[in-house]
């Protein structure tokens, strides 16, 4: 029995089945890999055209947790974060941020803290110092490039019954944390592209609890 894969053309010479495609044998070789190479090369690019924008926010080092007094003369937790952004899309595909967001829950609450400002914080002489650099305006992030800012979040009044939810004063804060033993603060940033990217900084409340209760103000790291 003749088992040879080899085929017979027309013109009787010998011919190579690859992939369902028939190559004469004196074909050249290499012109035949050139031909897959771009057939998989304009596949990348079609792959990468669908794929448009792809924006990742990285987990930041620390949280900022401080006391700040309203209008109202009481003290409401506030915070800020390093927040890093990359976009893994392809050349030309640049996005914009839309919206950034903190979840925290403290206690039995879930508060949500939205973005207000572009901040510098620091400590100058054992006090916190916050420095605002802009408003919390819509960021571009160039395709293949890196976007680095500290967000100044707040409470902003919920659209509910409760117009107050997102706002819970200091004290309470502080009594909360005496019995959780972390605190989850979810960060979530939407893109005018219409994608979502969040991480989640867990913190351990012995490791700042004290501090915060001592100086109304804490910056633990994320595990």
């Amino acid at each position: 029995m003749n088992t040879r894969n080899d085929k017979k053309g027309e013109t009787g010479k010998a011919s190579i089945n690859v992939m369902g495609i028939l190559i004469e044998r004196r074909t050249d070789i290499l012109a035949f890999t050139a031909f897959l190479i771009s057939i998989g090369s304009l596949m990348l690019q079609t792959v990468n055209i669908i794929k448009g924008p792809d924006v990742k926010i990285e987990a930041p080092k620390q949280v900022l947790l401080h006391s700040a007094p309203y209008p109202d003369k009481k003290n409401y937790l506030r915070i800020s974060a390093k927040l890093v952004y990359l976009n893994k899309g392809s050349p030309g595909y640049d996005d914009i941020t839309k919206s950034e967001e903190a979840m925290l829950k403290i206690g039995n609450r879930e508060i949500k803290l939205n973005a207000q400002e572009y901040i510098d914080s620091g400590v100058v002489d054992g006090q916190l110092k916050i420095v605002k650099k802009s408003d919390a305006d819509p960021v571009q992030i160039k395709s293949g490039s890196v976007v680095v800012h500290e967000t100044y979040f707040v409470p902003w009044p919920s659209k509910g019954k409760d117009s107050a939810s997102n706002f819970i004063e200091f004290s309470d804060v502080l009594k909360a944390l005496k019995t959780q033993p972390e605190l989850n603060v979810t960060f979530i940033t939407t893109t005018f592209s219409g994608s979502k990217s969040k991480v989640t900084c867990r913190l351990l409340t012995k490791e700042f609890i004290h501090h915060l209760e001592m100086k109304n103000w804490s910056a633990p790291t994320c595990k």
